[in-house]
This record gives C-alpha cells, structure tokens and sequence, in this order.
C-alpha cells in the first residue's frame, strides 16, 4: 500500500483588519459598550458621555464578541440623532492605542473634566454678590486693633 502523505498543521495568524475612522459626514462617532440588552442590542456611552442604544450590524455579527468596555463605532440609522444607532466596528485594543495616540480618541473623563471646568467661570460675579463681599470685608475690620499698632 502506498504512503499517504500526513496534512500538514495550517497555521492561523491573527487578522491584521485595517483601522476604520469616524465619517464625520454620516455622523459617526465612537462609542464604549456598557451594558448588553439582548438579541444584538446594546447600551452604549460615547465619547461626549451621552447614552445611545444600538444594534450590530451584519458585518459587525460575523464571528465578533461584543464585551463590555470595549470600543465601538457607531452611526444613526435615521437623521434624528436621539433614536437608534447601528454598530460598524468593532475595534481592538491595539487599534484602540493607535487611535489615541493620533488624537482621534479622546478618553471620557477628559470631557467631564474639561466641561466641569467650563462651567465653574470663576470671574463671573453678579454685582450684588460683590457689595456683599465688600460689606463683609469691612465689617471683619477692627478698628480697635488699628489703634494698638
């Protein structure tokens, strides 16, 4: 009987998937899961913090596991931005590294830090809060100590 030759092992490399960017004119935006809500759906906080709840798509559903945590692209499916929102992309950890160091991903707590930080305008007064801190200040003054000096 002849030899039959032994397949050989294939071996699997991982898929090197090109990065994808935010369409800024189909609306786009990056997103991180935070909470899966069944049958493809998912609760979502993108990057300006406010909340979105999206579907996957078709090319998004072929072999990805959506975790919590994890970085997303997403879209609107219709023109009002408030509705339903459909998952592109689902990025890597290293796609997720690259994106920040090109600035295309800002982390969310640097948002809230910066928007808390326009809110609190500290050299804006109302003129009646100022007569009271002058008041206030004049009253705190002793003038019995001044004499002493």
């Amino acid at each position: 009987m002849p030899l039959r030759n032994k397949p050989t092992k294939k071996k699997y490399s991982p898929k090197n998937t090109p990065i994808k960017y935010a369409d800024t004119n189909i609306k786009q935006e990056y997103a991180r899961i935070e909470k899966a809500l069944g049958n493809c759906h998912f609760l979502l906080i993108n990057i300006a913090g406010k909340e979105r709840t999206a579907s996957t798509c078709g090319t998004a559903k072929k072999g990805r596991r959506m975790q919590k945590g994890q970085l997303v692209l997403i879209e609107p499916l219709s023109e009002d931005l408030d509705k339903k929102w459909q998952i592109m992309f689902k990025y890597s950890p290293s796609h997720e590294k690259i994106l920040e160091k090109e600035n295309k991903l800002r982390k969310i707590e640097e948002i809230k830090d910066n928007s808390e930080s326009e809110n609190s305008d500290d050299d804006f007064q109302f003129e009646d809060d100022v007569i009271e801190q002058q008041e206030n200040t004049n009253a705190e003054i002793d003038f019995t100590d001044i004499d002493n000096i």
